[in-house]
């Protein structure tokens, strides 16, 4: 379930929030193997190759459960990975386990949210086939992770501008 912030709690996030400077230079890909955890508990890798979307998310976000589908069904032309950070009790986890489902490539730890230096979701990376990351934002929703990942392939990409305000102009 999702509610409207009040302006109180609208402008405390914004008051909160780190401005991520405009002139940030391109960031590459910070590592082509990550290890964590498999959801189920097991040690594994991912390799990371380009072009491939990593889909960061939450099994206590209310928007992730769409975009953990995505990672299931993955996205034409492009390798999906989901990224989960560990819960507290460790691995296996039945939230986990039930927010993942059958499919997809996945892994577990806080390895790769310091690698893509990714506080937390829905975040995603596109990463193009030379292994730079070209595109990178909130993810908000399935089609718009999949029509920035469209964009990339064509040449077309830019990134979201979202304006944060209180104001409900």
């Amino acid at each position: 379930m999702t509610r409207r912030l009040t302006a109180a709690e609208a402008a405390a996030a914004i008051d909160s929030a780190e401005v991520l400077p405009s002139d940030r230079p391109r960031r590459s890909t910070p590592t082509s193997l990550l290890s964590g955890m498999a959801p189920d508990g097991s040690r594994t890798t991912e390799q990371i190759e380009g072009p491939t979307v990593v889909l960061f998310l939450s099994t206590t976000c209310d928007g992730c459960a769409e975009l953990a589908g995505l990672v299931r069904s993955g996205i034409d032309g492009y390798a999906t990975v989901g990224m989960l950070r560990a819960p507290d009790a460790g691995l296996p986890d039945d939230a986990v386990t039930a927010f993942v489902g059958a499919g997809g490539r996945w892994l577990v730890g806080d390895a790769a949210f310091d690698a893509f230096d990714v506080r937390s979701g829905p975040f995603f990376c596109v990463i193009d086939a030379r292994g730079e990351t070209v595109l990178e934002g909130i993810a908000f929703g399935s089609e718009q992770v999949a029509g920035h990942c469209a964009a990339v392939a064509n040449g077309t990409s830019t990134p979201d501008a979202v304006r944060l305000t209180t104001d409900p102009r």
